[in-house]
């Protein structure tokens, strides 16, 4: 099934026939034969402008440009000034080196502390935890990149609630972090971990003002009841993952997503009911790809 094909079914699975444009464009198959070096904000844009859409230069969409990785999404902010490596004169070999800005950082006892930073940058270090004492009470933002986070405390983000935006990228983080509480964060990034979700309810983790959550190439296989149900998420990123089946209960109520990417997983199908429950939403582009 081409695009075209797959935009003529979308208002139909969706319950839109009758609609004056097409409000929902259901990606089965990877757009082939464009040019290298777009972006997807860019290439939505010039292609939907005319309906309404407007979309930033977002992690979670997958762009066609050779010269940044993992999975083909663009990590504009996390190229080498990020990954902080360089190339030593043996052949094929990288040395890290890290980078603690306004935080201490103990590589003896891998410990960091940032308890008096408002802003946090931590890149290259090697391994550490994060626990209630790390950050400010006043941090308005912590962005964390290749590094070896492996463990993060219950309540290390609870009394957070100048939070605005969180990145943990490439970090090895197995867990989803409680942010419930951080009542003014509106991006997450959790791109290139390792996390996945436990086999119960972990409850509610989100807060009312996230917007923004890129979720790409962790190792999520299900998707909790409800996780994301009567969130005010706008963009969700779940490309690159090992995702069977959504159910359908783990999407209802979630009026402003606007973009979904399911790209990238092992789904086979994707249930009436489940699409059905995106309806009431504001989604103007889902990205799925499904194995036959």
């Amino acid at each position: 099934m081409d695009e075209r094909r797959a935009r003529h079914v979308a208002p139909k699975v969706l319950g839109l026939v009758g609609k004056d444009y097409v409000r929902v464009a259901l990606i089965l198959l990877i757009v082939a034969g464009l040019s290298e070096g777009w972006r997807g904000g860019d290439y939505w844009n010039s292609r939907y402008s005319g309906q309404g859409v407007s979309y930033e230069n977002w992690i979670g969409f997958w762009s066609h440009d050779s010269s940044y990785t993992a999975y083909g999404h663009h990590y504009q902010t996390y190229r080498s000034a990020n990954y902080m490596y360089y190339w030593s004169t043996s052949p094929n070999y990288r040395y890290y080196y890290s980078h603690c800005g306004a935080c201490f950082c103990n590589a003896t006892g891998s410990t960091v502390s940032c308890s008096s930073a408002s802003s946090v940058s931590l890149k290259g270090i090697y391994t550490f935890n994060l626990t209630k004492s790390t950050f400010s009470a006043t941090v308005t933002s912590i962005a964390i990149y290749n590094s070896g986070l492996y463990y993060s405390e219950n309540g290390t983000f609870d009394l957070l609630s100048s939070l605005g935006s969180l990145t943990l990228h490439a970090t090895n983080l197995f867990n989803f972090p409680d942010v419930s509480s951080c009542s003014v964060l509106t991006r997450m990034d959790l791109s290139r971990n390792k996390i996945t979700f436990p086999f119960v309810d972990p409850g509610r983790l989100l807060p009312d003002s996230l917007t923004h959550l890129a979720l790409m190439d962790n190792d999520i296989r299900w998707i909790p009841k409800g996780f994301f149900s009567h969130t005010n998420l706008q963009f969700l990123g779940l490309s690159g993952n090992r995702i069977k089946q959504i159910p359908a209960n783990a999407l209802e109520q979630m009026t402003d997503l606007q973009f979904l990417s399911l790209d990238g997983n092992v789904l086979t199908s994707l249930s009436w009911r489940t699409l059905n429950t995106l309806e009431p939403s504001n989604v103007t582009h889902l990205w799925v790809v499904c194995l036959f």
